[in-house]
């Protein structure tokens, strides 16, 4: 009797860690979709709006600490930066999307 209640209980035990996978894995999905879609949306908005000086205008979308400065940026803020200090970042992780 104690073996059978034991194997239920392992049973469940092992429905629920699938279920916690499946939904941190859709979760994943949907996370990286709106990146890509916010990704895609930026681009149209900003063809061609860097500006001549060679900065562009960036919004934190994950927040990181710059190396350079060590100061932190939160998702939301804003900045202004050269192109090459974008694609640095980039090259790090998705933290920025062009504004």
């Amino acid at each position: 009797m104690a073996a059978r209640k034991a194997t239920k209980e392992t049973n469940a035990t092992e429905e629920n860690m699938t279920t916690e996978k499946t939904i941190a894995a859709e979760e994943t999905a949907a996370t990286e979709e709106t990146i890509a879609t916010e990704e895609a949306v930026a681009a149209e908005e900003t063809a061609g709006s860097e500006e001549s000086d060679g900065m562009v205008t960036v919004k934190v979308i994950r927040i990181f600490r710059d190396k350079e400065t060590q100061k932190i940026h939160r998702a939301g803020e804003t900045l202004k930066i050269t192109e090459e200090r974008y694609q640095e970042i980039m090259k790090a992780g998705k933290y920025l999307r062009k504004v």
